[in-house]
């Protein structure tokens, strides 16, 4: 999908207060399926990681571990 494909499909709207910005938040999300909801998570989650660590690769789980005792 190229730049032009893209604003083909942008919806734009005023929103006058955060109650409103809230809703079409929400409106939006409900729309999507699951699976669209988890790409653009993960989307997120590359992000954040990016920002974090000035790197765009894939996070890893951590591999600490930790040892309870019970007394």
């Amino acid at each position: 999908m190229d730049a032009s494909d893209r604003r083909r499909t942008w919806t734009g709207r005023v929103l006058r207060d955060a109650a409103a910005e809230r809703r079409a938040d929400i409106e939006f999300w409900k729309r999507l399926t699951p699976n669209e909801r988890l790409a653009l998570v993960w989307d997120l989650t590359l992000e954040a990681e990016a920002l974090r660590t000035g790197r765009a690769e894939v996070p890893r789980l951590q591999r600490s571990v930790t040892r309870v005792l019970r007394a």
